[in-house]
């Protein structure tokens, strides 16, 4: 952090690729607070009295991105960073259209990581985790998997228009330390 500003560290990267534990990481070893964009979804779900699922989160995420604009919960996060103590850092989940990032990006200090695991390894985490909502099969995996990343429509999720908008990618194949080490690479760059 040789510039002395906070950090504000986004991160993206297709399901099951670390972002929960770089996540930890970044809250542990930098005191950075965790806002992800979902919680804006879940709290709609919650208002409509509907069961959080991954289906619900996807359509709900893609209703609000609908009514409110495609960078909606970029607006919603990035507003909620800026009304906060200027030298608090945060990091900032569930980052899946080019709009949130275009939002986010509106914070100077803001930098985009994007987390990448081969497929198999992603998928054994998925299974290992055992979150709800969390697909059964690899052939529902993957189809979950293409229909996050390959919308034309900005209001829908687009993780392969946010993966070329990254300041940095982050290969996520191995440890937890091998992820810390690669995290605190990429932050002293910054």
């Amino acid at each position: 952090m040789s510039s002395g500003k906070r950090l504000v560290i986004g991160l993206t990267g297709r399901n099951a690729a670390g972002k929960g534990a770089a996540s930890e990481i970044l809250k542990e070893q930098y005191g950075l607070k965790y806002l992800s964009c979902s919680q804006f979804i879940r709290e709609y779900l919650a208002q409509e009295s509907i069961e959080e699922s991954r289906e619900s989160l996807f359509h709900a995420g893609n209703k609000l991105r609908e009514l409110y604009g495609a960078g909606a919960l970029g607006h919603r996060a990035a507003a909620r960073i800026l009304e906060s103590d200027p030298t608090q850092g945060f990091v900032v989940d569930s980052i899946r259209c080019g709009p949130e990032v275009e939002e986010l990006k509106k914070i100077p200090e803001f930098r985009l990581f994007e987390l990448r695991a081969n497929e198999s390894v992603r998928y054994e985490r998925l299974k290992s985790r055992a979150r709800t909502g969390d697909s059964k099969t690899f052939e529902e995996f993957k189809e979950n998997e293409r229909r996050e990343t390959t919308s034309s429509d900005p209001s829908k999720q687009q993780l392969h228009v946010v993966a070329q908008m990254a300041d940095a990618v982050i290969q996520n194949d191995g440890t937890v330390e091998e992820l810390q080490a690669s995290l605190e690479t990429e932050i002293k760059k910054l």
